[in-house]
């Protein structure tokens, strides 16, 4: 019986941390069921997802998501079936093969089971994994129930017939998100209070009103209640998703009150006049000090600026508007740059060129793990390792646009010697009739 446990991990080191934990060669027999497609040492790994993150600037919030499958202990599971059923649950959940991940198998404990942590950021997008209330019954735990049916292992939600058509059971079970066992992996979170306030700092620099964020909070799946004491005023009661008790607003610290939280929502829209935009700030997009300030260079990228970012990296309300566009052109930068600085006649050669980053990509693999960690040369070696990394990434992403535009203009072409042909005919058979 195959059961998927859900967890989240929420900053880098907590993410060093569960793939050193799920590497652990006690665990693993030596490290023998260690599987997944970025990388086979826990640091190659963590460079794996985070240069996928540098790429898309999509460093804050969750780092990554750790799912536990875990077999009956009755039911004699060997370590190379759990590492199949694994490997297909990844290729079931995530067809298009979009996000990093690895995985291994433990057999320390009387049951088996398969620990998977995969990068919360789409290595193809750019967008970050959403889990929505209710996919764990109509996604998740179906594909594995699908699974164990095939191997001939228990169910929970499911059963499937001969044409392996799903028959959901009468009592599912309902899966409940993990409140406060972060402690377990995570040393940095110590108590529910961290967590609730780190959730609502993320909120609060999402939400451009009071409501919006109420209901980001609720579409988390915390439940919400609102009250009012005479002592402390308005507060809200927070609960997470998986925890029986809350905790109010006023119990949090300084910044966390309701009326608190209103001021730091409505502050992010406060923001000085253009004028008063200094040369310094201009710098952190562009190097323009030797260009005039009223010239259009200078004016474009201080609108641009204010666009994306305000002060202290918080974006002001109403810029994910211009988020899309922003991300987009620095992709198409990107790619333009690789083709500029390279001699690429065909696709083949941009494939050619991927083969020989991928060449690098293990040798600087293996540069790392000679290397002391965190002296000079083992950072610098990581530095150089994610920039390949960010490099294969650019590359592969050239090749689906170049495909995705002569595809397009293929079916433009023929339409276009459809609607040709149809008005010859058209024409002919008018002339016919005249």
């Amino acid at each position: 019986m195959g059961n998927m446990k859900l967890g989240n991990i929420k900053s880098k080191r907590h993410l060093k941390i569960s793939i050193e934990y799920i590497f652990n060669p006690e665990k693993t027999d030596g490290g023998r069921y260690i599987f997944g497609d970025s990388g086979i040492t826990a640091e190659e790994v963590k460079n794996s997802f985070l240069s996928t993150k540098d790429v898309f600037d999509k460093n804050d919030g969750r780092q990554a998501y750790h799912f536990i499958l875990t077999f009956g202990a009755d039911e004699k599971v060997t370590e190379p079936l759990a590492q199949k059923i694994a490997e297909k649950f990844m290729e079931q959940y995530f067809p298009a093969d979009d996000h990093d991940w690895t995985a291994a198998v433990h057999n320390d404990k009387e049951h088996m089971h398969v620990h998977i942590i995969f990068n919360s950021v789409n290595r193809n997008t750019g967008y970050k994994y959403r889990y929505e209330n209710g996919d764990w019954e109509e996604q998740i735990q179906k594909i594995v129930d699908k699974l164990c049916s095939e191997y001939d292992l228990k169910t929970i939600m499911y059963e499937f017939d001969i044409d392996g058509r799903e028959i959901k059971k009468e009592k599912p079970k309902k899966y409940e998100w993990p409140g406060t066992n972060y402690e377990k992996h995570n040393p940095e979170i110590k108590s529910k209070a961290d967590i609730i306030r780190q959730d609502i700092d993320r909120y609060i620099s999402e939400s451009d009103s009071y409501l919006s964020f109420l209901k980001k909070m609720k579409h988390d799946g915390y439940k919400v209640h609102e009250g009012k004491s005479e002592k402390y005023g308005e507060y809200l009661t927070l609960i997470p998703y998986g925890v029986s008790k809350g905790m109010r607003t006023y119990r949090l610290g300084k910044g966390y009150t309701v009326t608190e939280i209103k001021e730091r929502i409505k502050s992010k829209e406060k923001f000085p006049a253009q004028d008063q935009l200094t040369d310094k700030q201009y710098a952190r997009i562009i190097r323009m000090a030797a260009s005039h300030p009223q010239t259009y260079r200078k004016w474009y990228a201080k609108h641009i600026y204010i666009a994306r970012v305000w002060k202290n990296k918080v974006p002001f309300a109403g810029s994910y508007v211009y988020k899309k566009d922003i991300i987009n052109a620095r992709k198409l930068l990107e790619e333009y740059n690789l083709l500029k600085n390279g001699s690429y006649n065909t696709i083949s050669d941009i494939e050619d060129h991927i083969k020989g980053l991928r060449k690098k990509l293990k040798e600087s693999g293996r540069l790392i793990r000679n290397l002391a960690e965190d002296s000079p040369e083992h950072n610098l070696a990581e530095k150089e390792y994610r920039e390949i990394r960010r490099q294969i990434i650019v590359a592969g992403r050239l090749i689906k646009r170049i495909e995705t535009e002569v595809l397009y203009d293929k079916v433009s072409q023929s339409h276009d010697r459809t609607s040709d042909k149809g008005n010859s005919q058209s024409d002919h058979s008018m002339g016919k009739k005249v």
